[in-house]
Formats: C-alpha cells, structure tokens, sequence
C-alpha cells in the first residue's frame, strides 16, 4: 500500500505522539484511525466536530440530571426544574470546554433532534434555530424553552426564543454589553 506524507503543525503532532505513546499506539495507526473517522462521519453528513460538540452536551445533559423521556410524559411541567438543568448544562459545557452560540446549538441538536426537525439558518448576520415536530406540545415548549433560556443566561448569550404548540424558534440577537433574553410563549 502507497503512502503519503501529511503535514501538520509541530504542536499538534506533539500532542498526538504524546496520546498514541500513552495508548501503546504508532503514529501511523492512530492516525489512519483519525481519518477512517472523519471519512466515515463526513459519509453521514456529520463533520468530526459536530459530533464531538454533540457527545459534550450529551454528556454535559446526563451530568446535568437529564435523561430519556416519552414526549407523552410531560403532563404537568416543573418550568423551575427545566431552568436548573439549563443552568448547570451550560455550567458543565463550558467546563467542557464548549461555549457560545455553539453550546446552544449544540444542546438543541442532542436533546431534540430525531424527535423533532432541527435546522440552523442564518438571517442576515445572526443564527436562528428552527426546531419543528409534534413531540413539541405546549408544555413541552415552554419546558424545552425554559431550558434554553436559562442555558443562554449561564452562557452569556443574547437570544430571542419564540414557543408554541409544535416548534421553537432560537434567534441570536446582536452583541450588546449587558445579557437580555426575550421569551414569547404562545398558547
């Protein structure tokens, strides 16, 4: 089998000479596992950074006290439960090193994708999350709204979240100094 050189940046290889050492590794192997990888995550329409950004918030979630629920569970809503596991989400992604609009992103990608249609588009400079899907009933919305809301406070994020029966909508607001969030719950 032909090979062919790669170049990187002499820290980064440092750092992964010093992984594979630890793991008993050669270079070659791991980093032919490195783009196995990535080549296997691009074929799923997923780039290598998004799915690691979704294992922190997954992880950061069951942290947080989150787990697995029926969407037909959530006949009555604890909003100041939701809220606290916003706050401590957002407190265990930035220790994990995820912040900013991509925590938020990230969290809504993990926790409502597959339930429900997720999609991030741009709106002239600002991002907006569009979550569409009948597992959002109105409790649910106010539950996954409150969430978020709460989550963007702890992160320091400027947004504006529309809620109701069957969608949310995420919208990044301009940078200002201090910290707002607008939260409109339709019934």
């Amino acid at each position: 089998m032909k090979r062919r050189i790669l170049a990187a940046r002499k820290d980064l290889v440092d750092k992964l000479s010093e992984i594979v050492r630890q793991k008993g590794l050669t270079l070659y192997a791991y980093v032919n596992r490195l783009i196995e990888s990535a080549i296997r995550a691009e074929s799923l329409g997923l780039p290598l950074e998004r799915i690691i950004d979704e294992y922190v918030a997954q992880l950061s979630a069951k942290t947080a006290g989150m787990t697995l629920t029926p969407a037909d569970s959530f006949s009555t809503v604890n909003l100041d439960a939701w809220r606290s596991v916003g706050e401590r989400l957002a407190i265990l992604m930035s220790i994990r090193g995820l912040t900013g609009w991509r925590a938020i992103e990230s969290m809504v990608y993990t926790l409502l994708e597959g339930a429900a249609k997720v999609t991030t588009q741009m709106v002239g400079d600002r991002k907006r999350i569009m979550v569409l899907g009948q597992v959002l009933t109105r409790d649910t919305s106010k539950a996954y709204a409150s969430l978020i809301e709460a989550a963007a406070k702890n992160l320091g994020i400027d947004i504006n979240i529309h809620a109701s029966q069957g969608y949310l909508i995420i919208e990044e607001l301009e940078e200002s100094k201090e910290y707002t969030t607008q939260l409109s719950i339709e019934p």
